[in-house]
């Protein structure tokens, strides 16, 4: 699979390790504030942010879409409509999209396994949005 990591070259990688540390890593005021997972054919997950404060997206290729992970109940303390600020822009996000490292990695880990999500998160269409 393909790792990509804001302000690192592109990465083709063989192991599930490298994906641990470069999510680890994660911070949303840092350098290395987002990253995108790509497999062969084309469907990938992007993750923004850090901390407890992730956001991740699905896109597929076949059919195609873009999605955002939903939690059943937020874990985080805001109300409404957030701005998370990172490298990559700005993106507009509901509390029950905030996810933390580890979320983000299970489910990272289940799309490296081909396996399926983790059932304690759901998927919001973003196409209309992303495109």
């Amino acid at each position: 699979m393909i790792l990509e990591v804001q302000n690192r070259p592109k990465q083709n990688i063989e192991s599930f390790v490298d994906v641990d540390g470069a999510v680890r890593a994660l911070k949303s005021y840092g350098p290395h504030s987002y990253l995108s997972l790509t497999k062969a054919n084309g469907d990938y997950l992007q993750v923004a942010g850090g901390g407890q404060t992730c956001v991740l997206e699905w896109g597929k290729q076949v059919p195609k879409s873009h999605q955002r992970a939903v939690l059943a109940k937020a874990r985080v303390p805001f109300v409404g409509t957030q701005t998370l600020m990172f490298g990559g822009g700005e993106l507009k996000v509901e509390p029950e999209e905030f996810l933390s490292t580890t979320d983000v990695l299970s489910v990272l880990h289940a799309f490296w396994e081909g396996a399926e999500f983790p059932s304690n998160l759901s998927w919001r269409d973003m196409s209309n949005v992303i495109g």
